[in-house]
């Protein structure tokens, strides 16, 4: 689903942080399941990196494949956005924390 509706989230925004953990964590969860063998990686709640396993056992860094996707919302739900493609997947808010 394409749409120009989708609104990153970003240090800036005050958004309550159990929330964020909350979406953090689902975000995470609908990523590992659409792409069960990409390696996931975060530095932040805001943004995360998907990269092919495959491709990370190459010695040549210019041949690993990744993806980097923003969590915020589409049209009042909560969403990820692939950077590059500008695709837009609705996150499945999990019932319970990891913790």
């Amino acid at each position: 689903m394409k749409t120009c509706n989708f609104i990153s989230f970003g240090i800036n925004n005050d958004i309550e942080s159990t929330y964020l953990n909350c979406l953090f964590e689902s975000a995470w969860d609908t990523l590992s399941k659409l792409y069960p063998n990409y390696h996931l990686e975060a530095s932040d709640c805001y943004v995360i990196y998907a990269f092919d396993s495959n491709s990370l056992l190459n010695d040549d860094y210019e041949d690993i494949n990744y993806a980097v996707f923003n969590i915020g919302i589409n049209n009042y739900i909560p969403a990820l956005q692939n950077i590059e493609t500008k695709e837009i997947i609705p996150i499945r808010i999990n019932k319970y924390c990891w913790y």
